[in-house]
């Protein structure tokens, strides 16, 4: 049997594959990366997952343990090539924890014959679940095999005849049923039988036993008489003692009332409630809180009315507008002024272009009519032309002297060229005097508002005292008329308790009984022993007594009139021992004979346990390099080692952890080699089963796992590099990483 590939949504496997071949492979993968993971999920394909298991407090169940990460199902394929053909194996199609199962032959796709989700595992290995872990499939720190009864039988089943096997196990199972029908102690036949005849022999001495101890019952029941008598003699004295003591308490707590209500009366009972006394104080406490934060408004009030900004001069210019108006003008003529500063350097421009243009224009036409006939002409046009250039340049100063003029009258009235740097001015100034103003304003409010409630306060305060108290005053007078009143009040209510509880104990006093005070007094009662309660005990463990003396005695004559006759009871008692004696003369018979067949099945079992010795013992040698040549297993897979040289073993437990790790490899690989009887063998998996052995130990496994992957797949599960590069240097074997 091959593994050829894997792919895996298992536990930390999300949807990831493994490619394998024949022969050794080394899977090197990291820590916490899946390698034992890779090793579950072969097995749980194999022989699926076990969904009964449990969650404990030490471990998880393998379907929560390898329950997928992410969001996929738990689920996988497997490739595997058996006796020539390849199967693909599917789990996990339908449900969780691997349900759903599919078996098919990867040439054809037709299903394999007689495959099932539960047996598709010993189809293909040749072995039970169990017996695989305890042989081919060696887990981290796992290798030791456990004294698995069933890998027991498979090994003797491989130097026996199948057929005289079971034959063994069903006779061993039939015996152990006979001797459990007859020896079982719940369910038995002889139990039973012993049972009968304890209670036979129990009846007996009961009913011989009855008389006698019903003659001791009826002699207790007379002690116990006399005690109960004595006992309730002693309670009805105590009762008549405690009768007394009441109706002198009685006495005393009708007198308490009495001057309690005569002082209540002199005092003319409660004038004032204290609860409202209480509110009162309360309320007295706020009004001075009220007061103090009034105060503390009127000097704050004061100090800002102190400190307040005079309103700042408004410029002339802005005269009768707010400063948001005033910036606003002075944006305006600021504009305006730079408006008539361009007309008066536009005009001066334009007069020295016109003075120049009819200069020009009187020359040409006064040459014209020097230099030709037309002179009259040219020089009466020269005249117009200079006419019209010196209106022109009247007209333009005209024009440049009012833009002057307009100019120097906006800067006269702001002061400052700067018109905008003087509204800004006054725009700061006037929003400071405003917050201020604000300020204050908002101070006086607070001090009038505060004033106000506490004024109310107070006058509400002195209302409700007057309802109270009656009649009026100041604060003062108030505080100490309310001082006055609670402890009026107190008074009057320690007096009222006084009062109360003496009438309670009145009430409770007369209404126990007749008032007997002054009938009869304390030394007519005969002299008292102890307590009340301790007489009250008395008399109830008298009573206790008395009666369970006659219940005893009703309970014994019963027991003697249905008791039965005592030869009768002897009969059954001798017919019961014969049969009891029948049952264990055929239980030693049953036990005889599963000795014997015990020591057929161990000479059996010495048949295998040679060839199991001497396979391991190799297999140990080559793991050590010859430092060890012998490994004795015994039953219950129990090993011992012998070192080279020596005569005697060596108990496994002084070994170190890398010899103990070879010794169990090398039992597992002797175990392999016996089941392994055909000619395609299950593959050996190791999940990082070198990493307890130094360097040179781990070359002697590989070369001991490259021997043994001649004939056999073995998957080698690694976290360190070194398995790899031993392959590397050797050749002869697969590399994963």
């Amino acid at each position: 049997m091959i593994i050829r590939r894997l792919q895996a949504s298992f536990g930390c496997l999300e949807n990831e594959t493994l490619e394998l071949t024949g022969g050794l492979n080394v899977v090197e993968l990291p820590n916490e990366s899946g390698k034992s993971t890779w090793c579950a999920f072969i097995l749980a394909m194999l022989y699926g997952v076990d969904t009964s298991q449990k969650d404990r407090a030490d471990r998880l169940s393998d379907k929560n343990r390898y329950r997928p990460w992410g969001e996929a199902r738990m689920s996988g394929s497997m490739d595997v090539e058996s006796n020539g053909r390849t199967l693909h194996i599917e789990r996990g199609t339908s449900g969780d924890a691997m349900r759903g199962f599919s078996a098919v032959y990867s040439d054809t796709w037709d299903p394999v014959e007689g495959a099932t989700a539960e047996n598709i595992g010993e189809l293909l290995t040749g072995a039970t679940k169990k017996i695989y872990e305890n042989s081919a499939f060696i887990r981290q720190g796992g290798a030791a095999v456990t004294g698995e009864a069933e890998l027991e039988r498979r090994l003797q089943s491989l130097v026996s005849a199948d057929d005289d096997t079971v034959a063994y196990i069903d006779a061993r199972k039939k015996l152990k049923e006979w001797s459990g029908s007859l020896g079982n102690s719940r369910r038995g036949e002889l139990p039973r039988l012993k049972e009968q005849a304890d209670a036979l022999r129990s009846e007996l001495d009961s009913s011989l036993e009855a008389a006698r101890r019903l003659m001791d019952a009826r002699a207790a029941l007379t002690q116990a008489e006399v005690r109960f008598k004595k006992a309730a003699i002693e309670v009805e004295n105590h009762r008549l003692a405690e009768r007394y003591k009441k109706d002198r308490a009685l006495a005393s707590a009708r007198m308490e009332m009495q001057r309690a209500g005569n002082e209540l009366k002199k005092r003319g009972g409660v004038a004032v409630d204290l609860n409202s006394v209480s509110a009162l104080k309360k309320e007295i406490l706020n009004v001075r809180a009220l007061e103090r934060s009034a105060r503390e408004a009127e000097a704050q009030k004061n100090r800002v009315t102190a400190t307040r900004v005079p309103r700042p001069e408004t410029p002339p210019v802005f005269e009768g507008m707010d400063y948001e108006d005033a910036v606003e003008k002075a944006e305006k003529d600021t504009a305006a002024a730079l408006e008539l500063e361009r007309t008066v350097f536009a005009s001066g421009k334009r007069k020295a272009v016109c003075a120049a243009l009819a200069f020009v224009l009187v020359t040409v036409l006064a040459a014209a009519g020097i230099f030709t006939a037309a002179g009259t002409w040219a020089f009466a046009a020269a005249g117009v032309a200079a006419a019209a250039g010196i209106l022109f340049l009247l007209r333009v100063r005209s024009l440049e002297e009012r833009a002057g003029t307009e100019l120097e009258c906006l800067k006269s009235l702001y002061g400052t060229p700067d018109f905008r740097l003087l509204a800004e001015q006054y725009s700061d100034r006037m929003r400071a005097y405003e917050e201020a103003a604000e300020f204050a304003d908002g101070a006086v409010r607070r001090y009038e508002e505060a004033a106000h409630i506490s004024d109310s306060a107070r006058e509400r305060l002195l209302l409700d005292a007057g309802n109270v108290l009656g009649g009026s005053g100041t604060m003062e007078e108030l505080e100490e008329a309310l001082n006055k009143a609670e402890r009026a009040a107190e008074e009057n209510r320690a007096l009222q308790a006084r009062y109360d509880a003496a009438k309670a104990a009145v009430d409770l006093l007369a209404g126990s009984g007749t008032d007997v005070s002054g009938k009869y007094e304390l030394r007519d009662i005969p002299p008292l022993r102890g307590t009340p309660d301790a007489a009250a005990e008395e008399y109830a463990k008298a009573a206790e007594q008395r009666e369970e003396a006659l219940m005893t005695c009703y309970r014994l004559e019963g027991e003697l009139s249905s008791g039965g006759d005592p030869d009768l009871i002897r009969a059954r008692l001798e017919r019961l021992e014969a049969a009891s004696s029948e049952a264990e003369q055929e239980l030693d018979a049953i036990v005889l004979a599963t000795e014997c067949l015990e020591k057929a099945d161990s000479a059996l079992r010495e048949r295998f346990s040679p060839k199991l010795n001497r396979l391991a013992g190799e297999y140990f040698s080559e793991l050590t390099g010859g430092r060890y040549d012998g490994l004795r297993i015994s039953s219950g897979f129990s090993p011992s080692v012998m070192q080279a040289g020596e005569a005697v073993s060596r108990d496994k437990r002084s070994l170190s952890v890398g010899a103990a790790e070879q010794m169990y490899l090398a039992m597992r690989l002797a175990i392999c080699s016996m089941l392994s009887q055909n000619s395609d063998p299950p593959p050996l998996i190791l999940d990082d089963a070198l990493c307890a052995f130094d360097d040179e130990r781990m070359g002697m496994a590989m070369e001991v796992l490259r021997s043994v992957s001649a004939h056999r797949q073995v998957i080698l599960f690694t976290c360190h590099s070194r398995e790899r590069r031993y392959i590397s240097s050797v050749g002869g074997g697969e590399s994963n990483e």
